[in-house]
């Protein structure tokens, strides 16, 4: 969807939608030839109504302009060092989390 339509036309295609709720979803799969295991995270949120934000070195996706964490009134492009700090600290375990704890153990 990004490489074709873009956020904008993500924007476009959701242009009166009132239900923007949305959510991250990452998945760690584990193989070691014999062990397989998988490790999820979502991470819910809304799509914002237009781009906002700056270009930021962390941002993994331009999806950052238009996506807002529960509990925010900012995109993820928007946030500060702040921001991101109570983000990561009010959000649930990672999936890579989750597998280093499992790894550690295994």
């Amino acid at each position: 969807m990004l490489d074709t339509i873009g956020i904008e036309g993500l924007l476009k295609l959701m242009n009166g939608t009132l239900n923007r709720k949305c959510e991250f979803k990452t998945c760690l799969a584990y193989y070691d030839g014999e062990t397989m295991k998988f490790f999820e995270s979502n991470t819910p949120g809304r799509i914002s109504t237009e781009i906002r934000g700056n270009n930021n070195e962390s941002k993994w996706s331009d999806l950052w302009y238009i996506f807002i964490p529960n509990g925010f009134d900012k995109t993820l492009a928007e946030f500060s060092d702040k921001d991101f700090q109570l983000y990561n600290h009010m959000k649930k375990e990672s999936c890579i989390k989750e597998f280093g704890k499992w790894f550690k153990n295994f």
